[in-house]
């Protein structure tokens, strides 16, 4: 008698015996890890951080994916333009290319932009999580990187994103050079002058926060008084220490240093008011301008040439007048084509000025200033001061 054969069944000789149902093996859910950010524009809230973690969480439910809450990376306030810039993200990176045994099967974005507004980089940062065997997920364009089509999206968006970096430094450069145009300042801190917001009436105000067109200059009369009495002493002659030394014997009212804190009456403190315009009436943008390194993300002033500045005249600002302005600037520029040599041997044309091996490493436990090389050789030898000790003589 012919045997059938079923597929599924048992057959133990030639006797067809019944299997035992195939128990489903359970598979456990796929760990996953976030990454959030946000720039320093001022557009975002400091909670948008929560807000895209909670976005990624609710999008590994949906998907069956476990978040762990020990593998979320994060950068608040930083730029996407450049990763070396960001630990969050190279912390990221140095987990997935570092563990042996993956602790993580995925990485969850908020959004392409979260990841890098920089098309190379962000090319650079899928090859190697695949590489790896790491899946990416954006939440809001709903992209997974195993879709066949990942590649061809992710090229359209990130380039989206890196065109969003350009077009809005664009826009902020028209707007200050429409700032300048309407005789308000694009920002900073000027000695001689006070900060006056002017109010915008076409913009709704908050009960914290009043909306505001620009802020304007005026000029503060007894910062304007030391602004005159430098001008004069440097007509006279003197020195931009001797200045220093004079504003700081006259107990002048000090400059404020970068973070607002009252800094000290230096030489180059006298040589920044005695260059800029601004003192007899003309207020300027666009000088200079950053770039950032493509691969160390180092940002480097660059001159701009002056026929691209943008300049007005406010006669309204003018501390000093314009002819007195020309004529302290010729006599700076003749003692600098002569060569007049600084303090310890810093302006010497040659290589010969000695370099202290601590300067620029040591600080007051007082006042927070740097220590730095004053003396002569031929009076006794160069030495290390408290720069503050330096100018007051304290």
């Amino acid at each position: 008698m012919a045997m059938m054969y079923q597929e599924g069944a048992v057959y133990l000789s030639g006797q067809r015996v019944k299997r035992a149902p195939a128990v489903p093996e359970v598979l456990s859910p796929e760990v996953v890890c976030v990454y959030a950010r946000f720039s320093n524009d001022q557009l975002q809230r400091d909670a948008s951080i929560e807000d895209q973690v909670r976005t990624c969480a609710d999008a590994a439910t949906a998907n069956g994916w476990l978040v762990e809450p020990s593998l979320i990376f994060r950068d608040a306030g930083i730029s996407g333009a450049q990763m070396s810039t960001r630990d969050g993200i190279q912390t990221l990176l140095h987990r997935i290319e570092s563990e042996k045994t993956k602790t993580f099967q995925g990485v969850l974005f908020d959004d392409s932009s979260r990841l890098g507004r920089n098309l190379s980089e962000v090319l650079s940062f899928c090859k190697i999580c695949e590489f790896y065997q790491v899946f990416l997920y954006f939440v809001n364009q709903e992209l997974d990187s195993r879709d066949p089509n990942f590649y061809q999206l992710i090229i359209q968006l990130a380039n989206g994103d890196e065109q969003f970096l350009k077009k809005l430094k664009q826009a902020v450069t028209r707007g200050q050079k429409g700032r300048i145009a309407e005789g308000m300042i694009h920002g900073g801190r000027y000695y001689g002058y006070k900060t006056v917001a002017i109010a915008d009436p076409t913009k709704r105000s908050t009960a914290s926060k009043i909306a505001i067109k620009g802020v304007k200059l005026v000029i503060d009369d007894a910062e304007a008084a030391t602004v005159r009495a430098i001008f004069t002493w440097a007509e006279e002659g003197r020195s931009f220490p001797q200045i220093a030394r004079d504003c700081s014997d006259a107990n002048f009212s000090r400059p404020c240093t970068v973070n607002g804190a009252a800094g000290v009456w230096t030489r180059d403190t006298v040589w920044r008011i005695i260059c800029n315009r601004l003192y007899c009436g003309f207020l300027s943008y666009g000088k200079k301008t950053t770039v950032k390194h493509p691969i160390t993300g180092k940002i480097q002033m660059r001159r701009v040439p002056q026929s691209q500045w943008t300049i007005k005249h406010s006669p309204d600002l003018a501390i000093v007048t314009i002819e007195q302005w020309d004529r302290v600037r010729s006599m700076v520029n003749t003692r600098k084509s002569l060569g007049v040599p600084r303090m310890a041997g810093s302006g010497r044309r040659d290589k010969s000025a000695p370099i202290s091996l601590f300067s620029g490493l040591l600080f007051c436990d007082e006042c927070g200033n740097p220590f730095v090389v004053s003396g002569k050789v031929e009076r006794g030898g160069r030495f290390l001061k408290c720069k503050t000790f330096r100018y007051e003589r304290r």
